[in-house]
């Protein structure tokens, strides 16, 4: 061995052996005392069970902050992991509130198992189940596929099911129960069997819901002197310290909280508007209708892109990423009507959790074969999810497309009638126009007529080639409105003859203007979602493909892979 190796190896062990010692001196042993069993324990098995938890070795380094008190790993004799949760002396009453609602939920899957209440040197504590994972807050930032923090709606959709499913899991219970502060925070992704990423591959996530110092739930059933029964037992009262950002309208109203099973229902569904729409979560854009590069946020949802080429194979002409991006967003269209019914500002308007779950799980289930529907022109398979009628409208690929279309055939015919007018309006008078030394009168005076073209150019100019993209609607309206305040005002400053034609070029440029911009709106919000619209894709007997044997979404991803490849690569001979 080498002098170089030798002291590479002895900085290890040296390295290796102060991470042991700050490990050992960051332990806090506690005794527990006055610990006390959630449930009632024989007495022959009550000595072993209290055993376990008699000494624990507190890990500082692995604390969390809650809403009532810190939480500590801590660790027993024999290996075992518990969560250690210490309150303040002030917070015994708190203690006990939340003590009653983990003992509810406790062994229900998607919550954390309780194992006692004790006190640590005076304090309250509660010793529940470590969970080995991370909050959403931090996989929301690991799993996001683009560059404003979006999720992939598929994956969005499953971690929305599974979340719902935690919370009508509470369904067994024989009284309702209310988590009332559900938050990124709150909700955690075990990943002791499995990793997040592993999960996300799979479709289905391990979540847990903690922090139940905000719970509600009827005291009549339960020891609890903070809830009061207001509704049969559905509606209670509790001081709800819930998280402002997902916190339901009717908790914001005043300090005497009605906490509802919906007030869960409208938060879940915040949550799940801000994994899905990122930074700006009441955009209702996903990444799909974002406006950015399709292949490259399909390279960061593999699952998506298989079924992608899969529909594509199919069809001829092999559908281009213009198309797929509208096809994907429209695929995508179920799941935001779903969560605008959980966002209903009538707490008696928003589905159950139950029938959440089950309508979230339909749309995971018929996602693929939805994309397959959406680039053949087809109607989507529509979700198990009987509420969505209730004043939700959802149009189909035929209904968007006649939207679009008739709406623009209006808004043309009208601006080339408006030219027509005015044009004839023109010869009939023998209008003529003054500005200063400058005269239009005869046939110079169609040049008017011109002008009535520029605004609706201008607005086509400036929106770009992507109709769908909100950011070339905005450029476009500007355009047009800057280009038709500038004719107004020319028009404005001119001496006509007769003086009625003024007024009527007045309105020529306002119609003009308006006529130019309807179409730019209908294309934003109703977008082609293929090249042939009106009618289907036919499919063919063989797969089509090009003259290389790849569809271009197909090559698109690869250069994508390449070009990340290559940076890698790069990255490595630099380190190298």
């Amino acid at each position: 061995m080498s002098d170089e190796e030798s002291v590479v190896e002895l900085c290890d062990e040296t390295t290796q052996i102060r991470q042991r010692n700050q490990t050992a001196t960051s332990l806090r042993v506690i005794h527990l005392e006055d610990f006390e069993a959630p449930f009632t324990l024989p007495s022959e098995d009550r000595e072993a069970y209290l055993r376990r938890f008699a000494t624990l070795f507190v890990d500082e380094s692995r604390m969390r902050e809650g809403s009532t008190g810190k939480i500590f790993q801590a660790v027993n004799a024999v290996g075992e992991r518990f969560a250690l949760k210490e309150y303040e002396d002030t917070s015994a009453q708190r203690m006990g509130h939340e003590y009653e609602a983990h003992r509810l939920v406790s062994g229900i899957k998607g919550y954390p198992t309780l194992y006692g209440k004790a006190r640590v040197v005076g304090k309250p504590a509660l010793v529940m189940e470590w969970i080995e994972g991370e909050d959403l807050l931090h996989v929301h930032a690991r799993l996001a596929i683009d560059d404003e923090g979006r999720v992939s709606p598929l994956t969005a959709a499953r971690l929305g099911r599974d979340l719902f499913d935690a919370l009508a899991r509470t369904n067994v219970l024989e009284n309702t129960m209310v988590h009332g502060d559900l938050s990124l925070r709150n909700i955690m992704v075990n990943a002791l069997r499995q990793s997040v990423e592993e999960q996300t591959q799979e479709g289905s996530f391990d979540l847990r819901l903690i922090d139940m110092g905000s719970a509600c739930f009827d005291k009549a059933s339960h020891a609890n002197s903070h809830a009061q029964d207001r509704s049969n037992g559905d509606e209670f009262t509790y001081v709800v310290a819930a998280t402002p950002e997902f916190a339901a309208p009717e908790l914001k109203e005043n300090s005497n909280v009605r906490c509802t099973p919906a007030s869960d229902v409208y938060a879940a569904a915040r949550i799940i508007c801000h994994l899905l729409y990122g930074n700006e979560p009441s955009s209702f854009v996903t990444a799909h209708g974002s406006g950015d590069d399709i292949a490259a946020v399909l390279l960061r949802e593999p699952e998506v892109a298989v079924a992608v080429n899969h529909a594509s194979a199919g069809l001829s002409p092999a559908p281009s990423l213009e198309q797929i991006a509208p096809a994907l967003e429209l695929t995508d269209e179920p799941l935001a009507d779903l969560l605008r019914c959980c966002l209903d500002e009538d707490p008696k308007k928003r589905p159950s959790a139950s029938a959440m779950r089950d309508a979230l799980d339909s749309f995971c289930a018929s996602y693929a074969s939805n994309i397959g529907h959406a680039l053949r022109g087809e109607d989507l398979e529509p979700c198990r999810a009987p509420f969505i009628n209730k004043g939700l409208s959802r149009f189909s690929l035929q209904a968007r497309n006649t939207i679009r279309i008739v709406g623009k055939s209006v808004s043309w015919g009208l601006l080339a009638a408006v030219l027509v007018i005015t044009a004839i309006a023109i010869q009939a008078s023998a209008a003529s126009v003054n500005w200063g030394d400058v005269r239009l009168e005869g046939f110079a005076a169609e040049i008017l007529v011109a002008l009535l073209l520029v605004p609706p150019l201008a607005g086509r100019a400036l929106r770009g080639k992507n109709p769908r993209k909100v950011s070339g609607l905005v450029r476009a309206s500007a355009g047009i409105l800057i280009v038709g305040s500038c004719l107004m005002y020319l028009m404005f400053a001119g001496q006509f003859d007769p003086r009625a034609f003024q007024q009527l070029m007045e309105s020529a440029v306002f119609a003009s203007a308006i006529m130019g911009w309807c179409p730019l709106v209908l294309d934003c919000a109703f977008p082609p979602i293929s090249a042939s619209v009106r009618r289907r894709y036919r499919a063919l007997p063989e797969p089509a493909v090009d003259e290389v044997g790849e569809s271009e979404c197909v090559r698109a991803l690869d250069e994508k892979a390449d070009d990340v490849q290559g940076v890698q690569e790069k990255r490595d001979d630099e380190c190298d």
